[in-house]
């Protein structure tokens, strides 16, 4: 029901920019040939580097299946500012339901700059769904990352989104669940200012069975980034072990707010993680939680052993959280170990 372009050779660089790619736009006899999805697949036969390298700003890529390439799609260097990737698949079959592929499904790297991610199915990858180096100010949005096109079964990339000394991410009103080792890493000293909002991390579309990941979100070396905000947390459950590790010398201020971690998305019903938060290797003065009265509490409870570890880490704070009750604090499930 697809109709596929098999690349043997690599395609030319996007230069010049305000270049639109658009599968939706084919038409033929028959109609809608894919209804699960998009129409167009473009392969690369396991042995080409990338289908499409955007070097230029403001290019739109909107509505193909990208199969077996190292990335799908490459965005790359300084030039390559203002690109948009929508409605695009990244490693899997035209269906949906299983896997074809990329090593990475995008890549962002050498300092390119404001590229939006939206709406994209991202799963099944070797390596990860998203790779991001060396390059800040991105946006993740409304994309499934490590599922099916449904997102109730797993489909996992190994990392859902895999980022390496890049800033000022925002990952907002996503699904990442079904991951072999991660929902999210942020890794080294460059990964500051991220913003991670709204999402589901760990669970299914409902927001209330689990869909685990290996870990929700790790942190190794990243400062000050915020995982919350008053009236935008993320649900960050089921996972099979932390929902949150911070891990490692330079893991400082970051702030985790208005989250449930070891809940369902209303708080009121456990979809445990095996430790809700952990701290540990000198990952020093992050916050979690913060003044009730102006929603910055995390509900951290539910979980299998332990609601909050902290280990040979010092001057973190836990403030204005309930740890063990339910959202209503008038009734809860145990974490086994406090």
């Amino acid at each position: 029901g697809t109709l596929r372009i098999g690349l043997t050779s690599k395609l030319p660089y996007v230069t010049g920019g305000y270049t639109t790619i658009d599968g939706s736009t084919q038409t033929t006899n028959q109609g809608n040939l894919n209804v699960a999805g998009p129409e167009i697949v473009i392969a690369g036969g396991d042995t080409l580097e990338y289908s499409f390298i955007l070097v230029s700003p403001n290019n739109f890529v909107k509505s193909i299946i990208f199969q077996g390439f190292n990335y799908g799609v490459l965005v790359y260097g300084n030039t390559a500012t203002g690109n948009t990737i929508n409605g695009c698949w990244f490693g899997l079959h035209p269906s949906g339901n299983s896997a074809a592929p990329n090593q990475y499904g995008i890549g962002l790297a050498n300092g390119c700059s404001t590229t939006s991610i939206t709406g994209c199915l991202i799963s099944g990858n070797a390596m990860g769904g998203i790779g991001i180096t060396a390059s800040g100010n991105q946006t993740i949005t409304l994309c499934t990352i490590g599922t099916n096109k449904d997102c109730t079964t797993a489909l996992p990339n190994d990392y859902g989104l895999a980022v390496a000394t890049s800033a000022s991410l925002k990952i907002s009103r996503s699904n990442l669940a079904g991951n072999n080792s991660a929902g999210i890493v942020l890794n080294g000293a460059g990964s500051f200012g991220c913003t991670i909002t709204q999402n589901f991390i760990g669970v299914d579309v409902s927001g209330s069975n689990a869909l685990p990941n290996g870990n929700g979100i790790i942190f190794a070396g990243a400062h000050d980034n915020q995982i919350g905000l008053p009236g935008q947390g993320n649900t960050i459950s089921g996972n099979l072990q932390g929902g949150i590790v911070f891990n490692g010398t330079g893991t400082r201020n970051n702030k985790i707010e208005a989250n449930k971690i070891g809940t369902d998305f209303t708080g009121t019903t456990y979809v445990s993680n095996h430790t809700g938060v952990l701290i540990k290797s000198q990952s020093n003065s992050n916050i979690i939680g913060g003044n009730s009265l102006n929603g910055e509490r995390n509900i951290i409870s539910g979980n299998l052993e332990i609601g909050v570890y902290i280990e040979a880490s010092d001057s973190n704070v836990v403030t204005g959280n309930f740890i063990g009750p339910d959202v209503t604090g008038m009734a809860g499930f145990d974490n086994n170990d406090t």
